[in-house]
């Protein structure tokens, strides 16, 4: 996925902020509380509707009732717009609106949780790989440059591409596992009596 043009209303910081990706790699430099933490929060509630920070209505600017995220990113030889609209208030739902904008426009999703399900097809990722990818702590980097710590490397590793969530799975199987052999051994015992 290339990231092409976001565009912010009433998001977090940013009253009215477009931003432009050019080819390679981008660099966000500012001070802090300048805003540079909510664009990826805003990349991540365009792409999955939720966001790292709890609350949606967090991420409505301060005195204002909606805010708005504009999202164009290229597949391949396609290029897609999703657009996200959340008012303020409890039960309030997030319009949402992903279209191929490759040749024209042509709308795939209006739903909210359409819309999410078909990003997520297309991306080859799911929210939580994607924060997981995104969102390192400074720390974290640390522990994978240094040398010398196999152990929380792969740890860190695992986690970032969400390995650890297997792992969980495959503990809590061996219980089953040992339970239907078990039972397998025990028609054994039986059927050669």
């Amino acid at each position: 996925m290339i990231l092409k043009e976001l565009k912010l209303t009433n998001f977090i910081s940013h009253k009215n902020t477009k931003i432009t990706f050019g080819p390679g790699i981008t660099v966000i430099i500012g001070h802090n509380g300048a805003g540079k933490s909510s664009i990826l929060d805003a990349i991540y509630f365009a792409l999955f509707k939720e966001s790292s920070r709890g609350n949606l209505d967090d991420l409505i600017h301060r005195g204002e009732r909606y805010m708005e995220v504009d999202l164009t990113f290229s597949i391949g030889n396609r290029t897609y717009h999703v657009f996200r609209r959340k008012k303020k208030g409890k039960g309030k739902t997030t319009e949402s609106k992903l279209s191929d904008i490759t040749e024209g426009v042509i709308t795939l999703e209006r739903t909210p949780d359409g819309a999410t399900k078909k990003i997520e097809e297309l991306i080859g990722l799911n929210k939580d790989l994607f924060k997981n990818a995104i969102y390192i702590q400074q720390g974290e980097i640390d522990a994978l440059l240094e040398k010398g710590k196999t152990a929380a490397r792969k740890k860190l590793i695992g986690r970032l591409l969400g390995l650890d969530s297997f792992e969980v799975a495959y503990e809590k199987m061996k219980d089953v596992i040992a339970y239907f052999d078990s039972q397998y051994n025990d028609c054994l015992l039986y059927t050669s009596d």
